[in-house]
């Protein structure tokens, strides 16, 4: 994990895929699982790509399916743009949701 992903807030997000998961090896020898999703940002209804890598790959193997939601734990990143300038925003899976801590008696 990179000093700059360090510092990242991750978010919990319902997000709704649009495509089936496309799941292709990485240089290394991984996973990464890619596809579009929309989720609610601002009380907006956004569009943004979702990845996932290497053990959050696996986590959500088998989970995306188009058209149902299914809640991640994810970072903003943005992609390389051309000439210095920001590029597209997505999303990078970090982790499944945890549970609600249940209240003592």
């Amino acid at each position: 994990m990179t000093e700059a992903t360090q510092s990242q807030k991750a978010y919990n997000l319902n997000v709704t895929p649009l495509t089936e998961a496309d799941t292709t090896p990485t240089s290394a020898g991984g996973k990464k699982t890619k596809f579009r999703g929309t989720f609610v940002q601002g009380g907006k209804t956004v569009e943004r790509t979702v990845v996932a890598q290497g053990k959050a790959a696996d986590l959500i193997d088998g989970m995306i399916t188009p058209g149902t939601a299914v809640a991640l734990r994810c970072i903003y990143s943005r992609a390389p743009g051309e000439e210095g300038k920001k590029g597209g925003e997505f999303l990078t899976v970090v982790a499944l949701p945890l549970p609600p801590k249940q209240k003592a008696a």
